[in-house]
């Protein structure tokens, strides 16, 4: 893993402060590595990586610098390379989150978690009033629920207030209703029926 990550960062640099244009357009093929989900995604794993690595040998201090330099980076593209809006800036909003809630340790730790909380209580309006998620996807719906859960799940386990559930109960509903089409399950220690929502 550290040499195919050194290689990545040798192969694709990143200018730090570089702005991109905004998503949508051919211009958006130069340096695709560094923009959208690419850099949230790494963000959102490097952390887990790390925690699973840091005990090996390997992991010398001159390699914790060089992977901390290179993850405030990650953040830091992001910061400043938000999407507009949609998934990408969700996914994009809970990897800033986390970053800032389990790294305090950097400078910009504090910036990072309040810019991806407002983010975050913005985006939530991507449910419609009637719990749709608003690109009429089943699969997104699924996944954009679990951003919201893990980030809500994440902060409160690190001691901060954030409240999803009142937004996501009619979209957790939704979920509910094409898993269970007759509103009933089957109970686990007997043959009976129960109705779902008891």
């Amino acid at each position: 893993w550290k040499t195919v990550y050194q290689d990545w960062l040798k192969t694709y640099p990143y200018e730090d402060g570089t702005k991109f244009p905004p998503e949508g357009g051919s211009e958006n093929d130069k340096d695709y590595q560094w923009k959208g989900l690419q850099v949230a995604e790494r963000v959102i794993s490097q952390i887990d990586i790390m925690a699973y690595f840091i005990q090996s040998k390997n992991f010398t201090p001159e390699w914790l610098s060089t992977f901390l330099a290179a993850f405030a980076k990650h953040v830091e593209c992001m910061r400043i390379n938000y999407y507009q809006s949609g998934n990408i800036l969700l996914t994009q909003a809970q990897a800033v989150t986390m970053a800032g809630i389990l790294m305090p340790e950097f400078k910009n730790a504090e910036n990072w978690k309040n810019k991806g909380n407002e983010i975050l209580n913005t985006e939530i309006q991507q449910f419609l009033a009637d719990g749709w998620h608003k690109e009429f996807s089943l699969h997104y719906h699924i996944g954009v629920i679990d951003n919201f859960y893990e980030a809500m799940k994440l902060a409160n386990a690190n001691g901060q207030s954030v409240e999803f559930k009142d937004a996501l109960r009619k979209a957790v509903e939704v979920v509910m209703h094409f898993t269970y089409p007759n509103f009933f399950a089957k109970g686990s220690s007997s043959d009976s029926e129960e109705k779902l929502d008891q």
